[in-house]
């Protein structure tokens, strides 16, 4: 098997897909979208990359191809449409392939290559009497560890450099690389509501009261972020005795943080609205890409269109994207379609821990969210069946990325919109 990949760190002149072959052990492994680690250049330097394209087909080359290291994920991360989206931005947005592929993915919290160095004892045994003392001690001292591995083995390859390479070139040590994650920890700080409530709170202090009243436990970066208020009150509440910290297990099936889901209601359109609503519908209906731009002040209800259209978008089975220009205004429209669609809804943006972008992506991958809320960066959240992108006040200038790589979110929805044949709605007051 050959794939052409797209790798780290390399610059835009020689920036393009290089072709690596596949050891037979690693075949059943390697699909698209998935991450390899390969040697690159004359010092063959460990390189992350991804697959951006596979080929049964020998090539008259094919014995001078480099061989993978180690598949690093055990499922793909980029589907066929994400790696044809990032084929695009590095034609339009001036930016190497997996530049594109790293500005979709979520930040990856202690992610590890761990180089292992295994023994072929048969080998060893079999070519022993053609080895030095230095070569047959670097052995032993490999069999003695067991496993060598991580620091270890980096040492080992320094002070005998020289053995190393002649054990690998004869095949009686053999490298091989392992991904490492480092898991969340499985118990988590709260805070909750204290028996000792007094009366005398100002009202940004009632605020949090009453939110932690409909969700009992939070996380201090939690309560900060859907109730708008600074740290600073809530460690007055905790000096108080108002507010105190526990510590609940994660995996204790009773630690359940969910918004409580309201009925949703049913929606009254004007008849103005209620006629912006069919013509939308009526091209949602026909599975055609088609870009449409919603104008209307501040307050002329162009929201309760935009909602009933999304009800109609999942009523069909599809997903949906809902852009907004700054985080302040994702948190309104969380809160907004969390008590309308509850645990549908995920959320995308800068201001996510690593830990929280992760686990909003997962969700988002398995297609348990089926309603993504987000600034910019949503228009890569990873849907399934793509039914409509929502972008609200489409006209600022903020949905334009200044740093690399730089895109305008409105071009990538479009290239999303073509891929699934999908609509695009435009909002704006302007």
């Amino acid at each position: 098997m050959i794939i052409g990949v797209a790798i780290d760190k390399v610059k835009l002149g020689f920036d393009s897909l290089y072709s690596y072959k596949v050891p037979d052990y690693l075949i059943e492994k390697v699909s698209l979208g998935i991450r390899v680690l390969v040697p690159f250049g004359k010092s063959n330097s460990k390189r992350l990359a991804v697959v951006a394209e596979i080929s049964d087909l020998c090539c008259a080359d094919i014995d001078n191809l480099k061989e993978i290291y180690a598949v690093i994920d055990e499922e793909s991360l980029f589907t066929r449409e994400m790696i044809l989206l990032a084929k695009y931005m590095k034609k339009s947005c001036y930016c190497t392939l997996f530049s594109a592929f790293k500005a979709m993915l979520p930040l990856e919290n202690g992610l590890k290559i761990e180089k292992i160095i295994d023994v072929d004892k048969e080998k060893f045994y079999y070519l022993k009497g053609a080895l030095s003392e230095e070569e047959i001690g670097t052995v032993r001292l490999i069999l003695e560890k067991n496993e060598l591995k991580g620091k270890s083995c980096q040492k080992l390859e320094l002070k005998k450099q020289a053995s190393v390479n002649k054990l690998e070139s004869l095949g009686i040590i053999k490298f091989r690389y392992i991904r490492k994650v480092k898991e969340p920890s499985q118990r988590s700080s709260m805070l909750k509501l204290s028996e000792n409530i007094i009366c005398s709170l100002t009202e940004k202090q009632k605020k949090i009261i009453d939110f932690l009243k409909e969700r009992e436990f939070s996380t201090v970066k939690e309560i900060s972020y859907f109730t708008g208020i600074k740290r600073g009150v809530i460690n007055t509440l905790l000096k108080k005795g108002i507010l105190e910290y526990c510590i609940l297990d994660k995996s204790d099936s009773d630690f359940v943080l969910k918004d409580k889901l309201i009925k949703r209601d049913a929606i009254n359109l004007t008849y103005h609205q209620k006629r912006i609503y069919n013509e939308l519908k009526n091209f949602a209906i026909k599975n055609e890409t088609h870009i449409s731009l919603l104008r209307g002040i501040t307050g002329s209800g162009k929201t309760m269109v935009l909602l009933s259209l999304i009800d109609f978008i999942l009523e069909k089975g599809q997903a949906v994207v809902f852009m907004v220009p700054e985080i302040a205004l994702t948190t309104q429209m969380i809160s907004t379609f969390k008590s309308r669609y509850g645990e549908k809804v995920a959320h995308m943006h800068s201001k996510l821990s690593d830990k929280e972008r992760r686990k909003e992506w997962e969700r988002i991958n398995s297609g348990e969210a089926k309603l993504i809320v987000g600034t910019r960066t949503a228009i890569f959240a990873p849907v399934k069946n793509l039914g409509l992108i929502i972008m609200d006040e489409e006209h600022e200038t903020s949905y334009k990325s200044e740093a690399s790589p730089r895109f305008h979110a409105r071009d990538l929805a479009i290239q999303r919109c073509k891929y699934n044949k999908c609509m695009l709605v435009l909002a704006s007051a302007t």
